[in-house]
């Protein structure tokens, strides 16, 4: 149906367009130049205002989500976090701790439900990744996806990670001896 009468919508133009033309023909040339100067400027500032609109709307969509995917986000973060401090304050190396706590997984289920509605396809992609290789990855491999992860939250929130390099912000977590994370 839609594209029905986006098909007639554009043949009726077509229509409407070869009409205007062969009027133009029956004009002095400086008439017609000056009718087709103005009809381009109408349709060029047309043109402007809708993408103008078009953007505002989207900007406000994006601006009304951004608690939401905040409060997700932050649930996540806090559960990675914390699961980071419990190892470093148990003595042992967060590189070591892969075995996910039953915790840990429920706050993934709820993560993943809220994700499909909040998240935007990188971070999506990025937690399908994180999810999927985590376990079959090296100690250190798994602590640059969740760098990975954290960097496309970054960048879904609207935060730069211009002149960051992969593993700086999980080296933030890291202790000393701890820091040198391949890129």
């Amino acid at each position: 149906m839609l594209l029905a009468v986006f098909a007639g919508a554009i043949y009726a133009l077509a229509l409407i367009v070869e009409y205007l033309l062969g009027s133009l023909s029956a004009f002095e040339e400086e008439l017609s130049a000056a009718l087709v100067a103005t009809g381009g400027t109408v349709l060029a500032a047309v043109a402007t205002v809708v993408y103008n609109q078009r953007r505002t709307h989207a900007r406000e969509i994006a601006e009304a989500h951004r608690p939401e995917k905040v409060r997700v986000y932050n649930l996540f973060m806090a559960t990675m976090v914390d699961q980071l401090r419990k190892t470093k304050t148990a003595g042992g190396s967060p590189l070591n701790a892969v075995a996910l706590p039953p915790e840990l997984i429920d706050t993934m289920f709820s993560f993943k439900r809220d994700l499909i509605v909040w998240g935007s396809p990188g971070v999506i992609r990025s937690y399908h990744g994180f999810e999927q290789k985590v376990a079959r990855s090296s100690p250190k491999q798994a602590m640059l996806l969740f760098d990975d992860m954290l960097r496309q939250i970054r960048k879904d929130l609207g935060s730069s990670n211009w002149l960051l390099q992969r593993g700086d912000l999980i080296q933030l977590f890291l202790t000393d001896n701890l820091r040198e994370l391949p890129g």
